[in-house]
């Protein structure tokens, strides 16, 4: 926001990240397949080395993970991690639900403190693990909506404890999907804040069909 105002913009509002409620939902084992919640641990998304390292150390502590990702980037992985190529759109939710436990890792080349993993994973009933920013606690309430965690250590002993606790994930993904859509993290909500914003700028009232 400070880089936007240094270059003349005269009003900046940042829209928070949504899930779209067609494609980021709950789905249950019919939909899914012989795969659902087949894994302990899965993730989605693009290789780093923190998250190598972290995903390994949570196969080596004998958690079973799924990566949907591209195979050859990630290479070298713990043999305890099955690794499936990318997924997209609806496939991709149904992939999330090949995990008992989903992981949100934050992408640090980007220096990212959330990102639209954040209320995807929540949005489609996950129980969610994420790297601990403030953005996240004032997305989510930590331990209620979704688990923190600041080290290697934090992670593994986070998704022990909900592998092996099946009502703790059943609260914890009730609870983070309540939170998406009573607190208006969906496309449609985002939407009408941007509406909201621009004609409280040009006081033009939005037209209301009749």
């Amino acid at each position: 926001m400070p880089d936007f105002a240094a270059r003349g913009v005269r009003s900046v509002h940042v829209i928070g990240n949504a899930f779209d409620p067609d494609v980021h939902r709950p789905m249950d084992a019919r939909e899914v397949g012989p795969d659902f919640e087949r894994f302990d641990v899965v993730f989605a998304g693009y290789v780093e080395d923190d998250r190598r390292r972290a995903i390994n150390g949570l196969a080596a502590a004998g958690l079973r993970v799924v990566v949907y990702g591209a195979a050859r980037q990630w290479g070298g992985m713990h043999a305890n991690v099955t690794l499936r190529p990318p997924a997209y759109h609806v496939d991709y939710s149904r992939a999330m639900h090949t995990g008992k436990v989903a992981l949100c890792f934050l992408r640090k080349i980007n220096h990212d403190t959330v990102t639209t993993r954040s209320v995807e994973i929540p949005a489609m009933a996950r129980p969610m693990v994420a790297e601990r920013t403030d953005e996240h606690d004032a997305l989510f309430a930590d331990g209620r909506e979704y688990v923190g965690f600041s080290s290697a250590d934090e992670l593994i002993s986070a998704v022990r404890r909900l592998v092996d606790d099946e009502p703790r994930r059943e609260q914890l993904r009730l609870a983070g999907r309540s939170r998406c859509l009573t607190a208006g993290y969906s496309t449609i909500d985002r939407a009408r804040e941007m509406l909201d914003l621009v004609e409280a700028r040009t006081s033009r009232p939005r037209a209301v069909a009749s």
